[in-house]
């Protein structure tokens, strides 16, 4: 799929993508403090059930990892981004309690974490919308074994305070440029005593760009980013949804409209 430039900035970000790294920092919750003993495998490539229309990260490693993610910014309203991390547990069993579970089963709540700018950049977050994320699930986590997770690790609000930084021309809408964000992400649960289970730190880099999955159209390419149809013009049914997990994220092309009042349509409806 092939970029179109869009202009250039000032301020040049060329920066090298990053693949996705498993850190080694120390577990810190509760009386658990031997690192390694909860740990992201890797942010999977999810399985997609074409019946029920959901994503999920399976218990096995997916044969291709992501490594690296993209998020379009230009959809209309602010996207998420979904990471699909498989947490495995290396804790040893024990015996049982009574009920049959084991002490050592880790219930996982969810997943939090921090997106770190590109070096260079200070983002002012907003006051209700910090550099931060929680994504909350129920899951059981039984010792030797491994759980996938589809967490949002970039939230609406923070896509929106990105975006607005490209608005404003502090970074680049030059698709040839690339603009990486940083992930860091932990799983936590907690033990049957109570006590609290960090995952060591995983890492993963995810591209921020303004209508770079809305190009490379082979057919149409009257129609690459930013010029964009509009809806009664495009065309029907839509061939390009994009990624049918999150459309705003990783792959393209993804065809958009122009609707009402100016606003993005993301996919153009088939209809």
């Amino acid at each position: 799929m092939g970029d179109r430039s869009r202009g250039t900035s000032g301020l040049a970000w060329m920066l090298a993508a990053a693949g996705a790294a498993a850190a080694t920092g120390a577990i810190t919750g509760g009386c658990v403090t031997d690192s390694g003993l909860v740990v992201i495998l890797q942010n999977q490539q999810p399985t997609v059930d074409e019946t029920m229309h959901t994503c999920s990260a399976g218990l096995l490693p997916s044969a291709v990892a992501v490594g690296a993610g993209v998020l379009d910014l230009e959809v209309g309203d602010a996207p998420a981004y979904l990471a699909y991390p498989l947490v495995q547990s290396r804790l040893p069993t024990r015996a049982t309690l009574p009920g049959g579970s084991d002490p050592n089963t880790v219930y996982l709540d969810g997943v939090r974490g921090t997106l770190h700018p590109p070096p260079g950049l200070t983002v002012s977050w907003p006051a209700d919308c910090p550099g931060t994320f929680f994504s909350p699930a129920a899951l059981a986590l039984v010792p030797g074994a491994n759980q996938g997770m589809a967490v949002q690790v970039i939230r609406p609000c923070q896509a929106k305070a990105i975006h607005d930084l490209f608005a404003a021309g502090e970074l680049p809408p030059d698709l040839t440029q690339q603009v990486l964000f940083t992930v860091e992400m932990r799983a936590v649960g907690r033990l049957a005593s109570g006590d609290e289970v960090l995952s060591d730190a995983f890492r993963f880099s995810v591209r921020m760009c303004i209508g770079c999955l809305q190009t490379g159209f082979p057919d149409v390419a009257q129609l690459d980013w930013p010029n964009r149809p509009s809806c009664g013009a495009a065309p029907k049914p839509n061939p390009y949804h994009g990624n049918p997990c999150n459309f705003a994220q990783d792959w393209g092309p993804l065809l958009c409209c122009t609707g009402d009042k100016n606003q993005a349509v993301c996919p153009a409806p088939d209809m």
